[in-house]
């Protein structure tokens, strides 16, 4: 077990650590140069190692791990309640071991170099694209001084450099010659962007995970790359709301009072794989979408009576939901596994006698009783019990053909026996068991079915307590539940000859159906 947990202040060259015991207790404070902390790595027992989650924490977790040591990073919003009066270094450290130590508090995984080498091509891509936005926002701000409208959106460039390669129009040739330019330069950008998107894609198409996301309608490559790069492994979330939580796609809490109150959105968490699941739901929302969306289902009601973007919002959260459970619940086999097989070759007459051999086990017939009500039904349709309308077509070995309905053998006994039905305890008792039928007793006991502990029992109801003892004699047994005796026959044959005793002293006295049967 690991004694000692280890906060570190990371810096460029100089790094603060706060050692102290997992109760608490300090035991050293030291200021550390970045050689003398690799070598402090090396030479330390085992121990929990604590970083915040900030630059060069996830390089710097790979190398504790490498040397043998635990590591936890933890978020720095989680960290900065925990800082004792004065902000410097060696409180930030103690604050990280404090805050770490709270049970209650969560950490972030840690990233392999992969994800941050993929971190590093998404991030290069959107730089890249605001940078192209900010020229062609430029060039529109210039024409508009010089009366020119053009609307925003990089679809609407071919009109501007139409505009600027007009040597009719009344720009001066200054503002024209710097205009091609900047599209000169926007040019280049996309050029990058497209080969950027195709490195993204065809490293989305490389990953089992990433693949098997792209199937799920409104997520691209793109979208599958960032959720495989900034999230972290679906297993440390309990289910796909904490997932959707995470991400910011649901509402924000003014709630006090015992009274709830939500708003917009959070937008706390990644805010990439959040805009991309937006921009994918939206898509599923417009002309195109709409088609495939089928009718009477929830997206369809939702887009019916529901604002565009307040559908796209739910819809991603729907998606991050499902993004959670297919890494964890969906597998794959690799083809060559399949090519083994448990299998064994056997040839006709084995084969054979191994069937008839299982065929004969296999009873020839199962017999049921059912209990139907045939002849014109309509005139007494709504007489009959409620609780079963399904009608029978049954054809007898004779050939005789009935239609009818069926009926429960309590009604049965009810409406056909002018007096109290005359049952022997085998049929009470599977009766009972049935679950749909409560038998009336004499000195006003009744035998039901109770579920307890998920094993169904026959409870006697309705005795005194001073025939408590005599039923126990007779078989029944007593268990307290919630605070109250209940008397229970045996569930098992040995209950027959219980129901029997006691039937020999209280005979039926009537049947009825159970209520919700």
């Amino acid at each position: 077990m690991l004694e000692t947990m280890i906060g570190v202040d990371l810096a460029k060259s100089v790094f603060q650590v706060h050692g102290a015991s997992m109760t608490g207790v300090v035991k050293f404070r030291k200021r550390l140069t970045r050689s003398q902390f690799r070598r402090f790595l090396a030479a330390e027992p085992r121990s929990v190692f604590v970083l915040e989650a900030c630059g060069s924490a996830h390089y710097w977790a790979r190398e504790m791990v490498k040397t043998g040591h635990q590591v936890k990073l933890i978020a720095p919003q989680y960290v900065r309640p925990f800082v004792r009066r004065q902000k410097n270094d060696a409180a930030d450290a103690e604050a990280i071991v404090i805050a770490a130590q709270r049970p209650e508090m969560t950490f972030v995984g840690t990233k392999d170099e992969d994800q941050q080498a993929s971190a590093v091509l998404f991030r290069s891509r959107e730089r890249l694209i605001r940078q192209r936005t900010v020229a062609v926002n430029a060039l529109r701000s210039i024409l508009y001084e010089f009366g020119h409208v053009v609307p925003a959106g990089i679809r609407n460039l071919r009109r501007i450099e139409e505009i600027l390669a007009d040597e009719n129009s009344d720009l001066p040739s200054l503002v024209r010659s710097e205009g091609l330019d900047i599209i000169a330069q926007i040019r280049e950008q996309t050029v990058r962007i497209e080969a950027k998107t195709k490195t993204a894609k065809e490293l989305a198409s490389k990953d089992d995970v990433a693949r098997r996301l792209q199937t799920m309608p409104g997520v691209g490559p793109l979208t599958a790359l960032a959720v495989e790069t900034f999230a972290p492994e679906m297993s440390t979330f309990k289910g796909g709301r904490n997932f959707a939580a995470w991400l910011g796609l649901v509402p924000r809490q003014f709630s006090s009072g015992g009274r709830e109150k939500l708003g917009r959105i959070s937008k706390a968490g990644q805010a990439d794989i959040r805009r991309l699941l937006i921009v994918g739901a939206m898509s599923r929302l417009n002309w195109m979408g709409r088609k495939t969306v089928p009718e009477g289902s929830w997206l369809a009601r939702m887009i019916a009576k529901k604002p565009r973007m307040l559908v796209a919002i739910a819809l991603a959260n729907k998606m991050a939901r499902t993004i959670w459970a297919m890494p964890t619940e969906a597998s794959t086999v690799p083809a060559k596994i399949m090519e083994d097989t448990h299998w064994l070759e056997a040839d006709r007459t084995a084969f054979a006698a191994a069937w008839t051999a299982e065929l004969a086990e296999v009873p020839e017939f199962s017999e049921t009783t059912l209990h139907i009500v045939a002849g014109l039904l309509l005139p007494i349709w709504k007489q009959l019990p409620q609780d079963e309308t399904r009608v029978y077509r049954l054809q007898t070995d004779d050939g005789q053909r009935i239609i009818g309905r069926r009926v429960s053998p309590s009604w049965v006994a009810t409406t056909l026996a002018a007096d109290a039905p005359k049952l022997t305890a085998a049929q009470v008792h599977a009766l009972v068991l049935e679950g749909k039928t409560v038998v009336r007793l004499a000195e006003g006991m009744e035998l039901h079915r109770f579920r307890v502990m998920g094993v169904n029992r026959i409870e006697l109801s309705g005795f005194l307590g001073a025939a408590k003892d005599r039923l126990k004699a007779d078989g029944f047994f007593s268990e307290i539940i919630a605070w109250k005796l209940r008397l229970f026959c045996p569930a098992d044959s040995s209950g027959i000859a219980v129901l029997d005793r006691l039937l020999a002293r209280c005979p039926v006295t009537g049947l009825h159906a159970r209520g919700g049967c």
